[in-house]
């Protein structure tokens, strides 16, 4: 498992879309995440040149983690956890956003008590009749 680490070069704070601290929108995430309801695969897709300061740091990040496995740290307590534009989340919780389009409003469980296993299928909200 490798360690949450910010991207250099990458400008993130310049881009349209985050000059303002809002939550991200599914939009946002499904541009910059590619997922796998079946396996539980999340991946980072490869971002666009606009998307960095300048052409090295574009050439350093896509060779490094377009196609990569994401959110593959493990916190206390064996959660998932990554970085979204340097803001931290939880794999499970933005797995929950791509699929069903909103934030989770109650605490997520997994069937199987693994909380490594981010497949849909795995995750359910307590409290919440979704499926």
């Amino acid at each position: 498992m490798t360690k949450c680490g910010v991207i250099e070069g990458y400008r993130a704070r310049s881009l349209p879309w985050n000059r303002v601290k809002l939550e991200l929108t599914r939009a946002q995430v499904q541009e910059l995440l590619c997922y796998d309801p079946l396996s539980g695969s999340l991946t980072w897709k490869p971002r666009p040149l606009s998307m960095f300061n300048d052409e090295s740091a574009f050439h350093k990040w896509n060779r490094k983690y377009a196609g990569a496995d994401a959110f593959t740290s493990i916190r206390n307590g064996g959660y998932r956890c990554g970085r979204i534009l340097g803001r931290y989340y939880l794999a499970h919780k933005v797995v929950w956003f791509l699929h069903y389009g909103s934030w989770p409003q109650s605490h997520i469980t997994f069937e199987n008590g693994d909380r490594a296993d981010i497949r849909i299928s795995n995750l359910k909200a307590k409290g919440e009749n979704v499926r």
